[in-house]
């Protein structure tokens, strides 16, 4: 047996980069999936890249942030599912500037999608999981949820609350049966880190190519870390072999906090 059989597993943010990557780890480990985003076409995409040896994938298009929408989408996710076992809430957007150029609107449409959407679908799911007496959710987090760093206030803000939400939720749903936890990824090879890149290249007045070359190089791996690196974390996660860990928030970061 792979050690998520038939467990019902939805993935936010699925399209691509760390929540594919999630979702095919998932997959591979025996889970059925529901990959949701606001991009229609880039879900389709990649339903079929999922689907390619016969797995059965589920696809839900809406804005997490959306609270009506995220409701419906799970309420119906449930009907035809008969239970949902657990959550990743991966969903989520990204500004670099310095504070004093950023206006109160980036706080706030970050926060609504980084922070509220994970407060969305976890009030969606946790009821059903309190029904069945089990649940495992997983929220991405960032290593900017674990220390500061510049031209990245509005982002860092919504990390650190994503893990002080992890934290709580772990203790109030803990006695049914429910896992909470958080994974705070360092650089990942994505399209995200690249127009992180870009834009603090921009910011700086640095190359590109030498911004990333000192970056990796205060890594103490020496690399960036692999999308499914962090699909493997998430599924352990997921997994019964996690059933007595709850409130922690993972770096998986090359070591990079440490330094």
């Amino acid at each position: 047996m792979k050690k998520l059989d038939g467990l019902k597993i939805i993935v936010s943010g699925g399209g691509s980069g760390i929540g594919l990557e999630i979702a095919r780890n998932l997959i591979e480990q025996g889970a059925q999936v529901c990959i949701t985003g606001r991009n229609a076409d880039k879900l389709r995409s990649a339903e079929e890249v999922l689907g390619r040896d016969g797995a059965s994938v589920e696809v839900r298009a809406f804005d997490v942030s959306n609270r009506a929408a995220v409701l419906s989408a799970v309420t119906k996710l449930h009907a035809a599912w008969g239970r949902i076992d657990g959550l990743v809430n991966n969903a989520g957007v990204y500004k670099s500037a310095a504070f004093l150029q950023l206006e109160p609107e980036d706080f706030e449409r970050l926060f609504q999608t980084n922070v509220m959407g994970c407060v969305h679908l976890m009030q969606a799911v946790i009821p059903h999981m309190v029904a069945q007496g089990a649940g495992r959710i997983v929220n991405i987090a960032s290593t900017a949820g674990k220390w500061g760093s510049v031209n990245q206030s509005a982002y860092n803000v919504s990390k650190h609350a994503v893990v002080g939400l992890t934290r709580c939720v772990a203790l109030e749903t803990a006695a049914q049966g429910i896992t909470v936890n958080a994974i705070c990824p360092g650089l990942v090879a994505t399209d995200m880190m690249d127009d992180l890149l870009t834009d603090q290249a921009k910011l700086t007045g640095t190359d590109k190519n030498a911004l990333r070359a000192a970056l990796e190089a205060r890594i103490p791996i020496r690399r960036v870390i692999r999308p499914e690196e962090i699909g493997e974390l998430a599924a352990y996660l997921l997994s019964p072999g996690a059933a007595g860990m709850t409130g922690q928030s993972i770096l998986y970061d090359g070591g990079v906090v440490l330094v």
